[in-house]
């Protein structure tokens, strides 16, 4: 085999802050593609499930929270709560689940687009017809999920 034939020599995913490795799979049904973001409670990622080849955003609890019962249970009802809203104001909840060891993800639909912190951010200021515009999806994704908790055992 010549040089220019050798096979290609393949270096270690890399690894992100919560240990989730790019191109690894998540209970064998969802394979991490990018990290999308980071919140106070966890990370996001993007993701495809592997059956059906559709992309999907991935939320999991960081590793110290998932120790705390009352984090995994905030956690959880977040899911069930916006799982009930049916709102398009609000993400769309397919799965959840719990990566070994012990770590609950959130499976949600794969929104494209600028996030607000970052129109923000590149804008500094937002037209007040915005403004408004992004308050009042805003509020009806909290009227959509106010009205569908009362059906939710918190």
């Amino acid at each position: 085999m010549s040089p220019s034939q050798n096979p290609p020599t393949h270096s270690p995913a890399p690894t992100h802050a919560d240990g989730l490795a790019i191109g690894s799979l998540v209970n064998d049904k969802y394979r991490i593609i990018r990290p999308i973001g980071r919140g106070g409670m966890g990370a996001v990622y993007e993701a495809q499930n592997v059956a059906i080849g559709k992309k999907v955003a991935l939320k999991f609890i960081d590793h110290e929270a998932a120790t705390n019962a009352d984090a995994v249970q905030r956690f959880v009802r977040e899911a069930q709560a916006a799982s009930a809203a049916e709102s398009m104001h609000i993400v769309q909840v397919f799965d959840v689940g719990e990566c070994p060891p012990g770590t609950p993800y959130i499976v949600m639909e794969l929104l494209r687009g600028e996030t607000l912190a970052g129109r923000l951010s590149r804008m500094q200021r937002l037209p007040v017809s915005e403004t408004v515009h992004v308050c009042v999806h805003a509020l009806r994704g909290c009227d959509a999920r106010t009205k569908r908790e009362s059906f939710i055992v918190i």
